[in-house]
């Protein structure tokens, strides 16, 4: 059976039911599609990102590639609210690089095995509401997922590649920085992995343009020391870096209180000093890149009286004065400083390892793979442009194959985007070296060759769009929106719907209602929803979780029925409480226990959030006197059969029975309550006498009196205050209107 990593549910009530609800759908439609062969459904996989809410692989018939949706779902009670901005595309692009790189031939998890470039992903934003950017409806997803509104793709994808482009490398840049911060403060405690994907990318560049790498040392790694004309760069993405360094450097930096204080007093009154402002670098002030602008922000506010917090936010600091205190600060800090890296790092040499044999092999080896590249393009093509992407064997493209090559053998063409092979071969270290000697007698024409490599997780030469932009047109390509798709209520009339139209379960005497297969098939989603750690994806095996929940109303028909008639009533709330409302009521388990309430249908909810995983029925004495005498005897059998399910049950209007004497009322309850456990009864307030009379096995009896506004979670409010209103003479007003303004700890 496969198994997953997965993190728990953190959304909140709307956002969960609309997860499970869109989750209960997908699967539905997937076991009776017959174009699929087999198929995964996860929730909240680990270590996707933002595309983590449903993750849905299959395998379609005459497909030659599996497909999987990577899916953020996203409701809005207001539908008129966009989900997605500009700044958020950044964000998910974060994501769709992580999914990228967790597929693995050799991973365990069925799910991710195999290459990213085997699989047809898709990654998409789900919503009921519309989505805030220009986009041209021409996508499709099939049937499986849409449930009405309109499938598209981003306009404009030139201009939102630059975007992307620019925001990744400064992300990069970020990342860079911080990781030669913690191996000089000693938090990495051997060398720079080049593991690091980011390090990887960008350690031939560091090696060319921002530090010194020495020869290999006899522990076997080298030692990098910043390079002087580095503290005067002043290209845009090298600028973000060494402003991002300085400020993690900096903060290590000690400087006295008192000192401190006079140090702001004097730049206060002279903002252009470069001098001092170099020094509160760190110490009281980081320097930020936003929206294309230097500023300066507080760094600690903890060492900074507050008569100062306010003068630096309303200085104005020239950008002349910022940069030069960076270039100062940085001269002051990185001079002398020195940090190990791998022998591989900066590519000085290919990086081959083993007995001078083993070494000759894999230059031979190499210079086999290159040609037989080379050969193969030729065949194909008459452009001098080879291009190189991931499917090539991985062997082929690893440290010790030709990524060890960039910077060496392959530099920089006069195209940025493009590598060709030196023609100096004297400058070479002796294994590159040798292998370009050996190329060039089997390709006698190598220097005509001009190289794209199209390889994320590659080294790089320029810091530019160009590295960037074929993952991002990438990511752009497989981003799609699913907008104005049915809201959470209208979910609920598609999923009996189409329950009702794939139903044909029954027993001799009974069939069963899409209400009560509903309720038993997405309470059985949401328990699933809810686990954490290890779970098991759903997929078309014999006993799934829609297979289970039909057996199991054939298995007890009339229980599920009332259940099905009282969750109804108790769905259209839609409400939830907070921990502490809900552990007010102090239920303890294989008791039966009395709650009365002002309103029982909030309290059961409580209940029920309270029982979270248990198996429970609700039942509700109003509806079981409706029945049959035949019907309630098969009622009662069921329930004798599972004493061990707890049941919630609804007794309202007691303090009339017992006016009017009804003893069929009485006779009712005598039917739940004989299985003498795990019983919680739920009625409004009435007498304790009356309680004992009805109930005379009760273990206790518990008074909820927390069913007020502020006792819900903070998206109920949301809730509740759009929808209640308040009536006046001749005028309604919106609650959330009235109450504009009040304070209540549990709201956003």
């Amino acid at each position: 059976m496969a198994v997953y990593q997965k993190r728990p549910g953190t959304t909140g009530l709307s956002g969960q039911l609309y997860e499970t609800r869109l989750i209960s759908l997908f699967y539905l439609r997937a076991l009776h599609d017959d174009t699929i062969e087999e198929f995964q459904i996860g929730a909240n996989v680990y270590d996707t990102g933002r595309f983590d809410d449903i993750c849905l692989k299959a395998k379609i018939k005459e497909c030659g590639k599996p497909v999987a949706m990577f899916i953020q779902v996203k409701h809005r009670f207001d539908e008129t609210r966009a989900v997605v901005m500009l700044n958020d595309l950044f964000e998910n692009f974060k994501s769709y690089l992580k999914i990228r790189q967790k597929f693995d031939p050799d991973d365990k998890d069925s799910f991710f095995s195999g290459r990213f470039e085997d699989t047809d992903c898709l990654f998409v934003i789900y919503t009921n509401a519309r989505i805030g950017l220009t986009t041209t409806s021409e996508a499709s997803v099939g049937s499986l997922i849409g449930t009405g509104g309109t499938v598209s793709q981003l306009c404009n994808q030139e201009e939102h590649v630059k975007l992307l482009c620019g925001a990744s490398i400064k992300e990069d840049m970020i990342h860079l920085a911080d990781c030669i911060a913690r191996c000089i403060n000693g938090e990495i405690h051997a060398a720079m992995p080049l593991s690091s994907e980011t390090v990887l990318r960008y350690h031939v560049i560091l090696a060319q343009r921002v530090v010194d790498v020495s020869d290999i040392q006899p522990d076997g790694y080298r030692v990098a020391s910043f390079r002087d004309d580095f503290f005067d760069a002043n290209e845009e993405y090298l600028t973000i870096f060494k402003h991002a360094l300085i400020n993690e450097l900096a903060k290590k930096r000690k400087i006295d209180p008192h000192d401190l204080e006079q140090l702001l007093y004097t730049f206060s009154a002279e903002p252009t000093d470069i001098v001092k402002l170099s020094k509160l670098i760190g110490t009281a002030v980081t320097v930020t890149h936003r929206n294309g602008q230097l500023r300066l922000e507080i760094a600690n506010e903890q060492n900074i009286t507050n008569k100062y917090i306010l003068i630096m936010t309303r200085m104005c600091v020239s950008l002349s004065t910022i940069e030069k205190a960076v270039d100062l600060a940085a001269r002051e800090i990185l001079t002398n400083l020195s940090f190990k890296v791998p022998a591989e790092f900066g590519n000085k040499d290919l990086t081959l390892r083993g007995s001078d044999k083993v070494i000759e092999r894999k230059i031979h080896s190499l210079v086999m793979k290159i040609q037989d590249l080379l050969e193969d393009h030729k065949l194909i093509n008459m452009d001098p442009i080879v291009t190189v992407d991931d499917s090539l064997v991985k062997g082929f493209l690893i440290r010790s194959g030709v990524a060890g090559a960039i910077g060496n053998i392959f530099v920089l063409d006069d195209d940025p985007k493009l590598m060709k092979i030196t023609d100096n071969c004297e400058q070479l270290g002796p294994m590159a070296k040798k292998l370009y000697l050996k190329l060039h007698n089997v390709v006698p024409n190598l220097l005509e060759y001009k190289f794209y490599f199209k390889v994320y997780a590659f080294p790089k030469l320029s810091i530019d769009y160009n590295s960037h932009d074929s993952v991002v047109k990438d990511y752009l390509n497989r981003l799609l929106f699913l907008q104005n798709q049915a809201n959470v209520d209208s979910l609920e009339q598609i999923l009996k719907k189409e329950i009702g139209h794939y139903q044909v379960y029954q027993s001799n005497y009974f069939q069963a209602s899409s209400d009560a297969i509903l309720s038993k098939y997405h309470d059985k989603v949401q328990k699933w929803w809810m686990q954490s750690g290890a779970a098991r994806y759903l997929t078309r095996e014999p006993n799934n979780i829609f297979q289970k929940s039909i057996s199991s109303i054939i298995k007890d028909p009339q229980t599920s029925e009332m259940h099905a008639l009282c969750m109804i009533k108790i769905k259209q709330y839609k409400y939830k409480f907070n921990e502490d409302a809900v552990r007010s009521l102090n239920l303890k388990h294989h008791l039966t226990t009395i709650v009365t309430a002002e309103d029982t249908t909030l309290t059961v909810i409580k209940v029920m959030q309270h029982l979270n995983n248990k198996e429970h029925v609700v039942l509700d004495v109003s509806y079981i006197a409706n029945l049959q005498p035949d019907e309630r005897y098969t009622l009662r059998k069921e329930l004798i059969k599972n004493d061990d399910k707890i049941v919630i049950l609804i007794c309202n209007d007691l303090q009339q029975c017992e006016d009017d004497k009804q003893q069929e009322k009485k006779d009712i309850i005598e039917i739940v309550t004989v299985r003498h456990k795990n019983n919680i009864i739920v009625t409004n307030r009435t007498s304790d006498k009356i309680l004992k009379n009805y109930f005379p096995k009760a273990d206790k009896i518990v008074h909820d009196k927390r069913l007020c506004l502020l006792d819900v979670c903070a998206d109920s409010q949301e809730r509740i205050l759009g929808t209640a209103t308040a009536t006046f003479p001749g005028v309604d007003l919106k609650l959330g209107v009235l109450l504009k303004g009040w304070p209540m700890p549990c709201s956003r």
